[in-house]
């Protein structure tokens, strides 16, 4: 992933973007490690490698500013989930519930051309990134110092909050607080989570192996995984 990241201001993916196995972060080292790659090479490599930007952000600039700028691209559609993780549920959680934050309507107005007027001049973009270099030292400079404060800080705390949310993965038992009434009439709490052939997630309800559902926004529901 490139550390200046762009933005069309369109409502669709990236032409390129990672899709993403695994993230790991290195506390005791301080160091990050992902296991991803891009959407158009083929074959593609899994294997579990340091992501050298990722590190630097963690040692230059800290634990949240890295959280923040994993979340952020999840957000933007840089990465996509291989696999669920903490920062990609916080990103779905957010675009679900935060609708005032649009791509068409303020993409272009808060974060190049009305806060850096010829932003789309190349010469004037290099001549930013030369003053945020030299205001930082070495450090990396990203497209974080370029975004509105109150949008990265909302999207922060609701990382806060979803990390301390148990995550439902495959093969887990969840059970709803709320029972999930279907068009049949029947009610049920508890089910399985299981991956359907290609249709994704889906649920099935315990020792009823053909009773198969999907559920919409069955994140945001409240829940409790059984052990």
């Amino acid at each position: 992933m490139e550390e200046h990241l762009t933005k069309s201001g369109e409502i669709q993916l990236p032409m390129s973007y990672e899709i993403v196995k695994r993230i790991v972060i290195k506390k005791d080292e301080q160091e990050v490690w992902c296991s991803w790659d891009s959407n158009n090479v083929h074959p593609r490599n899994w294997t579990l490698r340091e992501w050298n930007s990722g590190t630097r952000m963690l040692r230059e600039r800290g634990r949240e500013y890295l959280d923040r700028f994993i979340i952020y691209n999840y957000w933007t559609g840089c990465l996509q989930p291989g696999n669920r993780n903490r920062y990609s549920n916080t990103a779905d959680w957010f675009t679900r519930h935060n609708k005032r934050w649009s791509w068409r309507s303020d993409t272009h107005d808060w974060d190049c051309y009305k806060l850096f007027p010829g932003f789309d001049n190349q010469g004037e973009r290099d001549s930013y990134e030369e003053y945020l270099k030299s205001q930082h030292g070495d450090k990396i400079t990203t497209e974080l110092e370029w975004l509105k404060p109150e949008f990265i800080d909302e999207l922060y705390q609701a990382f806060v909050k979803r990390e301390k949310i148990p995550v439902a993965k495959i093969g887990d038992i969840i059970e709803f607080d709320t029972p999930i009434e279907f068009q049949s009439g029947s009610k049920y709490s508890r089910f399985e989570v299981i991956r359907y052939g290609r249709k994704g997630i889906r649920f099935q309800v315990p020792q009823i192996n053909h009773m198969h559902f999907n559920i919409r926004g069955w994140r945001d529901k409240p829940y409790t995984i059984l052990d």
